[in-house]
């Protein structure tokens, strides 16, 4: 049994469980349940305490896990000065995001969530000479079955000598992408092991760009890149 998730929908919990129905008493299983819960950073790992509940009469125990939500949503804003610029930065990162009820107005309290998916939405701005968009989303569990994740990611960013496009001496360059990613939790060597891998995309447009140093200056050029990671995580 699960208490205490007042925010976060039940499955979320209940799938990072090692401790399933009709097993065995086992410490280990009990601890490693524990630390799937407080990775989640949508619970306070400290008062993460699971309760058996014994039933003589049945001969079996439950376990309550009693849970306790904290904030873990981002917001940035900032400003810097700097080369006689000021550039500012504002961003939000929901952590546990509900993508599903986008469209359900009822659920946007203050946005839809609950479903333990990340949605991060980042601009960064001088004003002509400088701009960087960016936004991402992850689903940590890709159908809801297996801990396979999902994400997704786009991105801008554009570099000027501060004139106007069509201006005389306009210099610009322009980085577009995107990227796409699929992890699997393995269960070989153990499973803290993760497999990783990323297909993106980058589009340079240069326009007699010669602030920087580059490989070219004039024309457009494309990027395509797949990468993997073999990763172990066990703190």
């Amino acid at each position: 049994m699960i208490t205490g998730n007042t925010r976060t929908n039940e499955h979320v919990a209940r799938r990072e469980l090692y401790t399933l129905p009709g097993d065995l008493f086992s410490k280990e299983k009990i601890i490693r349940s524990i630390r799937q819960l407080g990775v989640l950073g949508h619970f306070d790992p400290e008062k993460i305490n699971p309760t058996p509940l014994p039933d003589p009469v049945n001969g079996t125990v439950d376990l309550l896990y009693k849970l306790e939500e904290k904030a873990n949503d981002q917001f940035e804003i900032s400003g810097g000065w700097g080369a006689g610029m000021l550039v500012g930065t504002v961003g939000v990162r929901f952590n546990n995001f509900a993508m599903r009820n986008f469209f359900k107005p009822g659920e946007w309290r203050p946005y839809p969530s609950g479903d333990g998916q990340s949605l991060s939405i980042r601009a960064q701005s001088n004003g002509r000479v400088y701009q960087s968009y960016n936004i991402s989303f992850i689903e940590p569990w890709l159908g809801g079955k297996k801990p396979n994740s999902f994400s997704v990611s786009a991105y801008r960013s554009k570099l000027t000598n501060s004139k106007r496009k069509g201006d005389d001496g306009y210099q610009s360059m322009i980085i577009d992408g995107a990227a796409i990613g699929l992890g699997k939790r393995l269960e070989w060597p153990d499973d803290y092991f993760s497999l990783f891998g990323e297909a993106s995309y980058q589009r340079y447009d240069m326009n007699n760009y010669t602030i920087m140093q580059f490989l070219f200056q004039e024309g457009v050029s494309n990027l395509l890149s797949i990468t993997g990671r073999l990763q172990r995580f066990s703190t």
